[in-house]
């Protein structure tokens, strides 16, 4: 039940990040056009979130290893998705008012729209590797098997969201449906821990983040 639960939070997570930057991108268009610049400012952005979320997950899980880190990161990326549509319009009628370069425009709009939900599901897949692990011999087919369900996700958000999701439902209810599929997430991810996980010897905290 419990490497289920992991394995099921990283293809949904996975999904929810990916879908969030297509609709990111198609929210941007009327602000600053859907031209290359458009799309080369969201993806480097997610990408960039990505790396941060990596970094900082890894950290956090090795100075006290559980699951708990996912789970707030998961809480976090949900909450900013569900009251995303709060403030993301006028936000992006700000900037494109306020930037007369709108490369610019569309770069700051991008990442203030992504950074703190991307980076947040970014920190999710080194924490369950690490949560995950019975022993250091199996660190390459468990991180293997996380990340692969993880871009299974990526996979399918990219395509429901391109193909499904854009088409027949507002761009706002999309965003609020993956909040609520990440707050899920969360809430089994603390289940998980608390319930259904059995600590190992290697999940002695280490002295703290340098």
């Amino acid at each position: 039940m419990f490497k289920l639960i992991l394995y099921a939070c990283a293809f949904l997570l996975g999904s929810a990040l990916m879908a969030f930057e297509i609709i990111v991108a198609r929210m941007l268009t009327p602000h600053f056009g859907g031209d290359l610049y458009t799309w080369a400012a969201v993806i480097s952005v997610v990408l960039f979130a990505m790396m941060v979320g990596y970094f900082i997950g890894g950290r956090l899980v090795d100075w006290r290893p559980s699951l708990h880190w996912a789970a707030a990161a998961a809480a976090l990326a949900g909450l900013w998705l569900l009251t995303f549509d709060l403030y993301a319009g006028d936000m992006f009628v700000a900037l494109s008012d306020y930037f007369l370069d709108e490369h610019q425009g569309v770069l700051v709009a991008a990442f203030l729209a992504q950074i703190v939900p991307v980076t947040a599901l970014g920190a999710y897949s080194p924490i369950a590797v690490r949560v995950a692990l019975q022993s250091v011999a199996e660190a390459g087919r468990v991180s293997g098997e996380i990340y692969a369900v993880s871009t299974i996700g990526n996979v399918v958000g990219t395509l429901g969201a391109a193909f499904f999701l854009i088409g027949t439902f507002p761009l706002s209810s999309s965003v609020f449906a993956m909040g609520l599929i990440c707050l899920v997430c969360a809430a089994a991810l603390y289940v998980a821990e608390a319930y259904f996980r059995t600590p190992q010897p290697q999940d002695a905290p280490a002295p703290g983040p340098a």
